[in-house]
């Protein structure tokens, strides 16, 4: 990249992020270059003689359900449950979904923290490895599973290696030393999960002399590092600057007898509560642009309740109303048959508080837990995800009035198939915050609890291309690609400027029922002088149709290549006809494309699978073809791209037929 490039983002970053982040971050910098924070961060091993009046409160925040209640709402989940709290006992964990070795000792030599932030790019080349690979265990989330396996049976083995695997942590991560401190963010998940840990393990037989007030001392290392670098967390505005303020907020509640106590707790309790309120918009919608990101604010907010409880306080109802809000947007990307959540915008596989055994994708748990903690009502019927609500205190009853959220999502909107368990919905969002994926108009497409039409995931945020974030790109996603270009600018590996916006035109129904749309337009490719419309229809009970309209707008001259995409599952399928037919045990699911009028050039079809072109034109993409449901993991999937090398206007359409329609495609 040129200088006069790097001068051009700088310029529009600033314009486009605005001088308060943009200057925080400086400030975090600045702090780093200079080695101020080098010179003020301890890296002693903690004092492990705290004297009693420092061991803070034992009880803890959750409720903790005996045996027989666990087991009840485990169900048919209970013996997954202690298969993997044995995993853990023997030295594997599941980190994003996967199982792992529980490595828990960074390579040596260790160094002082700061020299991991300042020298990012060499922290994983050197191991191999992506840095997240060392983070997720050390985020201490499977002492979640532990903790739940003794409540269940009261085996002592699940406390034994707790604290056998934290001492071995303890070791291998001397406070100050290490990629594990280099984080705050990092720092105050682990530190929440030691939290857990202290209330659960509490009194356990096997815990050796000493063993809590040496924890305690830990949680309170812990939070000694979080303040530090709190002006990086400001200046992300994100999930980083949630997840300190919740620690902070924990660790002045818990050790009310540290001298620090009562700093960290104002602290805390001021930029957790600053930070919901900014961070979710009205509409309920998160500032990072994911549901995975969406959901772990949620599990932050479920923390944050829970630590208010114990210290006798109300989160502020301005905090509140956010959070009714950011409970039904999450029910709105929530699949009813299976429970699973689309794929949106990044995900870095954070499952944050794993208090249920029923997946990754699994949004029950979460919404069950924040609708009846927040809005005083369950989602969904008792089921074995109840066990987060338990946990919480909560307890599952049914809906009395609707949940609050009526606003319209500025971020798309949905439709439900009646009579049927189909629904689509279309992302059109207006960005106040930074773009997680450049995603305009991509349409998800859901039935019988598969999602047919999906988002491909994110993969991998640290690896050699096209894995670096990759999957964040227009070109992936079931939208339009024009010249093979971006609807954004891309300036980093997390960075887009230049925002393409949307915005719902139009929604209208048929009062019989028959048919119901949307029509949305985004303006990413403007700059070309290209405008793109797009309508989703529901035609009846069993037909979805998408229709594409690239307008000139004035500037759009000549030839332009226009790309439809779309991400289907990786069945067996046949090609001809100008229509795909996925095989299914119920019957086809049936996607046909086609000019939208007559004497258009017809496009042409290629399936891309894994990288790999089985039909249609050979030059394909490398990352299309792939689907990530967690993050670090790639599966293969069908890439259907529908090619048209055309002036402008130009209209495409997409006819999904499902199993069942009587009438077959038209």
């Amino acid at each position: 990249m040129s200088n006069s490039d790097r001068i051009s983002i700088l310029l529009k970053s600033l314009r486009q992020l605005g001088l308060e982040q943009m200057g925080l971050y400086a400030l975090y910098q600045l702090g780093l270059r200079s080695g101020q924070y080098r010179r003020s961060s301890s890296v002693q091993a903690p004092d492990s003689s705290v004297p009693a009046s420092q061991d803070g409160r034992f009880d803890g925040p959750f409720s903790l359900p005996g045996p027989e209640e666990l087991g009840a709402l485990l169900g048919d989940d209970r013996e997954d449950l202690l298969v993997e709290a044995d995993e853990i006992v023997a030295g594997s964990v599941r980190i994003f979904g996967m199982t792992a070795p529980l490595d828990l000792a960074p390579p040596a030599p260790l160094r002082h923290w700061t020299e991991y932030e300042r020298d990012k790019a060499h922290w994983s080349p050197a191991a191999g490895k992506d840095i997240k690979w060392f983070w997720e265990p050390a985020r201490f989330g499977w002492v979640f599973a532990l903790g739940r396996a003794y409540r269940l049976t009261g085996d002592e083995r699940y406390p034994t290696a707790f604290w056998r695997h934290s001492d071995r942590f303890w070791q291998a991560n001397p406070p100050g030393l290490g990629p594990n401190w280099a984080s705050g963010q990092e720092v105050a998940l682990r530190m929440l999960s030691l939290v857990f840990a202290r209330q659960v393990f509490n009194g356990a037989a096997s815990s050796p002399p000493g063993a809590m007030s040496r924890l305690g001392a830990s949680i309170g290392e812990h939070a000694r590092r979080i303040p530090l670098t709190l002006v990086y967390a400001r200046s992300q505005n994100n999930n980083h600057l949630l997840s300190e303020a919740v620690g902070l907020y924990a660790a002045g509640v818990l050790l009310a007898g540290w001298p620090e106590a009562d700093r960290w707790r104002r602290l805390g309790w001021k930029w957790l509560n600053l930070g919901f309120q900014r961070q979710i918009r009205v509409d309920g919608t998160y500032v990072q642009h994911s549901t995975n990101y969406h959901r772990m604010m949620l599990h932050l907010a479920l923390w944050a309740h829970l630590l208010a409880q114990m210290e006798g306080v109300r989160l502020p109802e301005a905090t509140l109303a956010r959070l009714r809000a950011a409970v039904a947007w999450l029910e709105e990307q929530t699949d009813p048959n299976c429970g699973e959540m689309t794929n949106l915008g990044a995900n870095d596989g954070a499952q944050i508080l794993p208090l249920a055994q029923t997946g990754f994708r699994d949004a029950r748990p979460t919404l069950q837990a924040a609708s009846l903690v927040f809005c005083g009502q369950s989602v969904f019927p008792p089921g074995p995800w109840d066990e987060m609500a338990a946990w919480l205190g909560g307890q599952p009853r049914a809906s009395a009035a609707p949940r609050p959220g009526a606003v319209e999502p500025a971020s798309g909107a949905r439709i439900n198939m009646p009579g049927s368990s189909s629904w689509a919905s279309i992302r059109a969002v207006t960005f106040h915050e930074r773009p997680s994926h450049a995603d305009q108009l991509h349409v998800e497409l859901w039935w019988q609890g598969t999602n047919l039409a999906r988002d491909a995931g994110t993969y991998l945020y640290n690896a050699p291309s096209p894995w670096d974030n990759r999957l964040a790109e227009t070109d992936v996603h079931n939208t339009i690609c024009v010249d093979g270009k971006d609807q954004m600018l891309r300036a980093g590996r997390f960075l887009w400027l230049d925002w393409a916006q949307a915005r719902i035109t139009r929604r209208d129904a048929d009062p019989s029922g028959e048919w119901e749309r949307i029509i949305a337009v985004h303006d990413g490719y403007h700059r070309m002088g290209i405008q793109h419309e797009r309508t989703l229809a529901r035609q009846g009970a069993f037909r979805w149709v998408v229709t594409d309209r690239l307008l000139d707008t004035g500037a759009a001259a000549g030839r332009h290549l226009v790309e439809l995409h779309w991400l289907l599952p990786d069945w067996e399928w046949a090609l001809g006809g100008g229509r795909l037919i996925l095989k299914t045990s119920t019957g086809p699911v049936i996607l046909s494309v086609t000019g939208e009028e007559a004497g258009q050039v017809e496009p042409g079809l290629q399936i891309i699978r894994a990288g790999v072109v089985l039909a249609g034109e050979k030059e394909g993409n490398l990352h299309r073809g792939w689907y990530s449901s967690t993050y670090g993991k790639k599966e293969p999937a069908l890439s259907l791209v529908a090619r048209v090398q055309t002036t402008l206007p130009v209209g495409l359409v997409s006819e999904w037929t499902l199993p069942g329609d009587p009438v077959g495609p038209t």
